[in-house]
């Protein structure tokens, strides 16, 4: 059954080495704790990662483990006070932490492929099913969600996102139900699809392309999307940026208003190559060695008079909007 992150006591664990202990039996006890709270992970693309009351925490390094590593496990030692023996609460040296957050004993903590504010429908054994709150070992996905959250029970059927875009001046009916399908795509995990690009384009200007991403990502994520530069290395850095960012908005990468001249297309090998990689994208950070990787990542655009290489073309799902004269939209989307 999944475990939320309200749980009880953190298991004890003695920092000491025991008789007859080696270093790397020392560490798989600490793990071996750690793994049956399901507040530590281990990251699919590498690293660890800790679920705590404020959210997910990526640990890159032995700083950001330090704290970490006293709230997941109760740490105590032996401590002789006269005659006697107690067990007496314990910190962790900088030298013990390295050693942890270096050891292979890491393997023993359950994977983590990526955590969700929102719940998901994976398929099962018997069926495809919404994960609950907490950690969903079957499908390796974390549903984070705080006290203060309101629970979210999925509806049958589209009705509620046919009358949010009811006012959205779809060209035609197929370009309507391609945003419902990204829509419906984003809440449908299946580590193995590619992620398509959603582009939206129009007639003309105002005619309602950003306000459709934006309302569609408010969906997807409960919070606004912030536009990303396209271009090189800004694109890049940005991506490694969002990666590190564990809050549910920085999954869309949004590239608004593009815009081409000159007869050219719009083109980025590492936007295209993004795209091909399925569900979990793997980005090296600017001005590092390391990777970080991001599961459940979308890509949308909308396009000023642009139109896109053959290569992103392939890889995009299109909405396109038309309107002989322009109004705006009620409802509003």
């Amino acid at each position: 059954m999944p475990s939320d992150i309200t749980l009880g006591q953190s298991p004890i664990w003695n920092r000491s080495v025991l008789p007859g202990e080696s270093r790397r039996d020392w560490a798989t006890r600490f793990f071996e704790a750690a793994a049956t709270t399901h507040r530590l992970f281990r990251r699919e693309g590498g690293g660890l990662i800790h679920i705590g009351p404020n959210g997910p925490k990526i640990l890159l390094d032995h700083q950001s483990f330090y704290g970490v590593a006293h709230s997941v496990v109760e740490v105590q030692q032996v401590k002789s006070i006269g005659n006697d023996e107690k067990d007496v609460s314990a910190l962790l040296g900088p030298l013990e932490v390295s050693v942890l957050f270096e050891s292979s004993a890491q393997a023993l903590l359950p994977t983590l492929r990526s955590v969700v504010h929102d719940p998901v429908v994976v398929p099962g054994a018997t069926g495809n099913r919404a994960i609950e709150p907490g950690y969903d070992p079957e499908s390796r996905l974390y549903y984070y969600r705080t006290p203060l959250s309101v629970e979210i029970k999925p509806r049958e059927g589209v009705e509620h996102l046919k009358a949010c875009f009811s006012a959205v001046p779809f060209a035609e009916e197929g370009f309507r139900n391609n945003l419902i399908g990204w829509l419906l795509g984003a809440v449908y995990y299946d580590h193995l699809m590619d992620s398509p690009f959603l582009v939206v384009d129009g007639n003309q200007q105002g005619v309602g392309k950003t306000s459709c991403v934006h309302a569609a990502g408010r969906i997807v994520t409960g919070g606004q999307v912030q536009a990303v530069s396209g271009r090189g290395s800004e694109f890049e850095k940005q991506l490694s940026t969002n990666f590190l960012d564990p809050s549910p908005a920085a999954r869309i990468f949004f590239l608004d208003n593009i815009t081409t001249s000159q007869g050219r297309s719009f083109d980025s090998s590492a936007l295209a190559s993004l795209l091909t990689q399925g569900t979990s994208k793997r980005v090296r950070i600017l001005g590092h060695s390391r990777a970080v990787t991001a599961s459940g990542t979308l890509f949308a655009a909308s396009l000023n008079d642009a139109k896109l290489s053959q290569d992103l073309s392939d890889r995009s799902l299109p909405v396109r909007l038309y309107r002989d004269v322009n109004c705006p939209q009620h409802p509003y989307c």
